[in-house]
C-alpha cells in the first residue's frame, strides 16, 4: 500500500493544531497564581506557535515547487501568508497583558488559517488572471501580508486590552498597537506604491479602481488616520484600542476581495 503523499493542506493543518496546542497552553499558563510558573508556560505556548508558520512556509513552497510560478498569486495564498506574519509578530512583540484574553490572538489565526484552507482547492484549480508582472506581484503582496499580519496581531492584542480592563478594571499597559502604526503602514504604504508603479507599465494607468485596490486604499487611509491620532492628538488607550480592533475587519473585507 502506498502512501499518501504530503499536500500543502497537511502543513497548514498541523499549523492549526499547533496554534490551538498554543492557545491551550496559554490559557493554561493564565490559570496558575504566580508569574514564574505563568511565564515559563507561555514560553512554551510561543516556542509550539514558533512550529505554525514554519509549517505554512512549508505549505506555500510545497505549492511553489508543483506549480512553478512566483508565489502568493492567489487569495489564499495571501490569506495563509498573513496568518503567518501575524504569528511572526507575536513571537516579536508578544502579549503581556494579564488573564486568558491573550489566547484571543490564537483564534484569530486559527480562523484565518481555516478561511485559506477553505478556499485553497478552488483557488488552484482556476488559475487567477493577474494584469500585473508575477514578480512586482509578488513583492506587493509580499509587503500587503505582512502589513495585515502587524495589523491582525495588533487588533487581537488591542482587543485582549479591552477585555482585560472591562473584566478586572485594571489598566492594560499594552502598546502593541505601536506595531500597527508604526510597522504595519509602511508595508501597506509599500504595498500600493509597487502596485501603482506596475500598473503604469502594465495598464498605462497608476490606478484603475478595482475592488481589491479599493479596499487596499482604504485600509491605508484608516490606519493612516489612526497614526496620525497617536502621533499628532497624543490619542493612546482606549481610543486606539477600539479603531484596532475595528480594524480587523477591514483587513478582513480587504483580503476577501483579492
Amino acid at each position: 500500500m502506498m502512501a499518501t503523499p504530503l499536500s500543502a493542506i497537511h502543513f497548514f493543518t498541523a499549523a492549526v493544531f499547533c496554534l490551538i496546542g498554543s492557545a491551550a497552553v496559554y490559557l493554561r499558563a493564565a490559570r496558575m497564581p504566580g508569574t514564574s510558573p505563568g511565564k515559563g508556560w507561555r514560553n512554551v505556548a510561543r516556542a509550539v506557535a514558533s512550529l505554525a508558520p514554519l509549517c505554512i512556509a512549508t505549505g506555500l513552497a510545497l505549492s511553489l515547487a508543483k506549480r512553478g510560478d512566483w508565489p502568493l498569486q492567489t487569495a489564499p495564498e495571501v490569506i495563509l501568508a498573513a496568518t503567518a506574519a501575524a504569528m511572526l509578530w507575536h513571537l516579536v512583540y508578544p502579549y503581556r497583558g494579564e488573564g486568558k484574553w491573550g489566547a484571543l490572538f490564537y483564534l484569530g489565526a486559527v480562523t484565518l488559517t481555516i478561511w485559506g484552507m477553505v478556499r485553497w482547492p478552488a483557488a488552484q484549480a482556476t488559475p487567477a488572471v493577474q494584469t500585473l508582472p508575477p514578480f512586482w506581484l509578488f513583492v506587493s503582496r509580499l509587503m500587503l501580508a505582512l502589513a495585515c499580519g502587524a495589523f491582525v496581531h495588533a487588533g487581537a492584542t488591542d482587543l485582549a486590552c479591552l477585555l482585560t480592563e472591562k473584566v478586572s478594571h485594571k489598566i492594560c499597559a499594552e502598546e502593541t498597537n505601536n506595531v500597527a502604526v508604526s510597522l504595519g503602514l509602511p508595508f501597506l504604504s509599500a504595498s500600493l506604491l509597487l502596485t501603482v508603479t506596475a500598473g503604469l507599465y502594465t495598464r498605462g494607468v497608476y490606478w484603475n479602481w478595482s475592488i481589491a485596490e479599493s479596499w487596499q486604499l482604504l485600509a491605508w487611509l484608516f490606519y493612516a488616520i489612526i497614526w496620525c491620532a497617536w502621533v499628532m492628538l497624543g490619542w493612546r488607550g482606549r481610543r486606539i484600542w477600539v479603531l484596532t480592533t475595528l480594524g480587523m475587519v477591514l483587513i478582513l473585507l480587504m483580503l476577501n476581495a483579492i
